[in-house]
């Protein structure tokens, strides 16, 4: 005899409730096969691992690990834990939204978009969580002034505290994100496909790093290890050389 469920009784923590609401509606997006990374470029000589944003934020937090001690000869104070925070939900909005932008084609508006269908997802917190959450959101584009003005006035005072006080935190998190692209396309070119990683090489990546060496001259070594910068100038120079395809994917950044 199936035994009769005991009635149901109302928990009694109730800001960890609305925690728990967030937390299933994460997981669920997050580990949704909708929004797939890279499949722009599925049709190009093969090898493209489908990613899911789960599976991105994870890896790109454990990621974020690395980056930042590395540089702590550089930057000893780094806040590293407002950073893993940052990289942990610096993609909610894409999952929420259900798409996938990439970074050499996204808009001012799908990063307002973005922030919107996050706010909307915090709007059940506490208040000092739900402007804990958007802080560490926030970080991603608090360096870029020209996009304030799309924003509300409670995003725009919060990146401008950022830009203020989080500066450095703001610059690795940025060079964590073009460190995971340099992730996936060596794990795609180790898998027999060398298109990707010609092709984000050209539209972003090698001015990305030009970037990166204005903050510390020696990125590439510090980072991707010695030789990288010449290994990866070589591999654009024979790609060419023998004839690969250059049929460009995306437009130049």
């Amino acid at each position: 005899m199936k035994a009769s469920r005991l009635p149901l009784r109302v928990f009694p923590g109730q800001e960890l409730l609305q925690v728990q609401q967030l937390w299933s509606q994460l997981q669920s997006v997050l580990n949704s096969d909708a929004v797939l990374r890279w499949q722009r470029f599925a049709d190009h000589h093969g090898g493209i691992r489908d990613q899911n944003l789960i599976e991105h934020s994870y890896a790109i937090t454990v990621l974020g690990t690395f980056v930042v001690e590395k540089l702590r000869p550089h930057f000893p104070n780094l806040d590293l834990g407002f950073i893993l925070k940052a990289l942990l939900i610096h993609d909610i909005g894409e999952a929420l939204l259900r798409r996938d932008v990439s970074y050499i084609e996204k808009k001012a508006t799908d990063d307002v978009d973005e922030y919107e269908s996050v706010k909307s997802a915090l709007s059940g917190l506490s208040p000092e969580l739900r402007a804990m959450y958007l802080e560490a959101f926030l970080l991603q584009f608090c360096l870029d002034t020209d996009k304030y003005s799309l924003f509300d006035a409670e995003a725009q005072e919060t990146m401008r505290l950022l830009a203020a006080s989080k500066q450095w935190e703001a610059r690795v998190f940025n060079l964590i994100e073009h460190v995971d692209y340099m992730m996936f396309m060596l794990e795609t070119y180790r898998a027999g496909n060398d298109y990707l990683l010609y092709q984000v090489l050209l539209s972003s990546e090698m001015a990305a790093w030009e970037g990166f060496r204005k903050m510390i001259p020696d990125v590439e070594t510090l980072i991707l290890g010695v030789g990288a910068k010449e290994w990866l100038q070589d591999f654009i120079a024979n790609y060419e050389a023998s004839g690969g395809d250059r049929t460009p994917t995306l437009k130049s950044r």
